[in-house]
């Protein structure tokens, strides 16, 4: 009986467009209604994340920025929160800085933005700056740095992930096939280690928990749980570590696992 769903956000309980289908939030729910809670993890700050928990009416803890912070939305309570090393994240970003790469860099739940041609330096919106250089914004440990574009991705995975993978966890994202962003949290954090953490403190057993995801930063959740399903625009290699394949993210996927599975 799964008594848990983990649900990632981006690529798989959002559609392609970023949205929110009526039928994946009718499956939710439907699944809180029988007492199951739901638990949002996702790459996402926890204001973001906040916003579309609130949207489903959900309270449970919030895993964010890939397991590096546990978030009460409730009151605004960090429950955990591991930052990257700071020597680490210099030479990231210093190396960025040197090859003209794009990063964005959170520290402190404020988020930075190497300035791009003719864009004004200071604020952007609300929690958002644009700084002139990427380290620049390393003034403290960061939370999270995310390199965007396929090219800056696959540079800093090869230069950095063979001699930093003790201190630094590195997670690719893929749209239709196609790198286009690397995540980087410390290596202390993963959606894995953030949901068996959850379950210990309700003392809900692994069989229990359904886990539900598009990316490698899903692949330790799924160890986790006892039921794992890939929706079917995830990469092969997530397919391939899940018990079960999913509609896409623009197909329901969410819904069709909840309703097999769970209802």
């Amino acid at each position: 009986m799964i008594r848990l769903v983990a649900l990632d956000v981006d690529g798989t309980l959002l559609n392609s467009q970023g949205q929110l289908s009526a039928a994946n939030a009718a499956a939710i729910a439907q699944v809180k209604s029988k007492g199951v809670k739901i638990v949002l993890a996702t790459a996402r700050q926890p204001r973001s994340a906040s916003r579309l928990a609130q949207e489903l009416g959900l309270t449970t803890p919030l895993i964010c920025h890939n397991g590096a912070v546990g978030y009460r939305p409730e009151d605004g309570v960090e429950l955990w929160h591991f930052r990257l090393d700071l020597s680490c994240a210099k030479e990231i970003a210093a190396y960025a800085d040197e090859h003209g790469f794009e990063l964005s860099i959170t520290v402190n739940g404020l988020t930075y933005y190497r300035q791009r041609p003719g864009q004004a330096l200071g604020p952007l919106d609300e929690g958002h700056y644009v700084l002139a250089s990427n380290l620049e914004a390393v003034t403290r440990p960061p939370t999270r740095i995310i390199a965007h574009g396929a090219e800056a991705a696959t540079a800093i995975w090869c230069e950095f992930r063979p001699r930093l993978w003790a201190q630094v966890r590195f997670d690719r994202y893929y749209r239709e096939g196609t790198l286009y962003s690397l995540t980087m949290v410390s290596a202390r954090a993963s959606k894995g280690a953030a949901l068996a953490r959850l379950c210990r403190e309700w003392k809900i057993a692994p069989e229990s928990v359904l886990a539900i995801g598009d990316g490698e930063a899903d692949l330790e959740m799924f160890a986790h749980a006892g039921l794992s399903v890939a929706v079917g625009n995830a990469p092969p290699v997530v397919q391939a570590a899940a018990d079960a394949i999913a509609p896409s993210n623009d197909e329901d996927g969410v819904a069709w696992a909840i309703e097999q599975f769970v209802l």
